[in-house]
């Protein structure tokens, strides 16, 4: 349970000001958002399969190029180049 303590506590470091009927409030919505938190902790996943979760779906080339082969190409269409790197004026 929260305590009014508590929300005091987090409105001051928040720096937000917050009335007694807020603090009852606030109170009583972080007990429900925890409540539903700890539904979720309690979850039982161990029959889930997380492999497909690990692929890398942004590059699925068979044969992807070799790195750096492009970079001439693309540098000489850029307006201006240095060093092997695109050219941009400074923004401050």
């Amino acid at each position: 349970m929260i305590t009014a303590d508590e929300i005091k506590k987090l409105a001051h470091l928040a720096r937000i000001e917050v009335t007694d009927e807020d603090v009852a409030q606030y109170a009583q919505d972080l007990e429900s958002i925890l409540g539903y938190v700890d539904q979720i902790n309690n979850v039982d996943v161990s029959s889930v399969d997380s492999a497909p979760l690990q692929i890398n779906s942004f590059r699925l080339d068979e044969n992807p190029h070799e790195s750096g082969q492009y970079i001439e190409s693309l540098l000489a269409d850029a307006p201006a180049s240095q060093d092997g790197f695109y050219k941009v004026p400074k923004i401050l």
